[in-house]
């Protein structure tokens, strides 16, 4: 009895699943559309704030597209070798190595926190001016 009854259910899903036809993609969501009107004026911060270890001195810069900041010169991290720098990417940040088993997330030295908040704290007034300007880096 039972044999009777699946048949024609089998046969059913067969011929269902087995469409010839290919399906077409969902559309791709409008960009405007999707996004939140609280979100709309949000973006990625276009300044790159890094930690960069030269000849065993360490500097503290940004780079904003084109522009970059004059850079700062401190003692570095232990864990900062020679040649690397850190990039600060969010909340973490990378060390960026041309040996590529030493690249990845790191701790965060706080100077190139600080830089980063400063900048932010000061909503707009540059800690470390833009190279070529006539502003000296304001100090606390």
């Amino acid at each position: 009895m039972t044999g009777s009854r699946t048949a024609p259910l089998i046969a059913l899903l067969v011929a269902v699943g087995c469409e010839t036809s290919e399906r077409q993609p969902p559309p791709s969501p409008q960009p405007d559309a999707a996004i939140p009107s609280q979100f709309v004026g949000a973006r990625r911060p276009s300044r790159t704030y890094y930690l960069a270890n030269t000849s065993g001195r360490c500097i503290v810069y940004w780079v904003d597209g084109q522009q970059h900041s004059v850079s700062r010169k401190l003692p570095c991290p232990r864990e900062l070798e020679r040649g690397e720098r850190a990039r600060l990417a969010g909340r973490v940040c990378m060390r960026e190595s041309d040996d590529h088993s030493r690249e990845g997330p790191m701790r965060c030295p706080q100077p190139l926190v600080n830089a980063d908040h400063d900048d932010r704290q000061d909503a707009g007034e540059e800690r470390l001016p833009a190279a070529g300007s006539a502003q000296r880096p304001t100090g606390r």
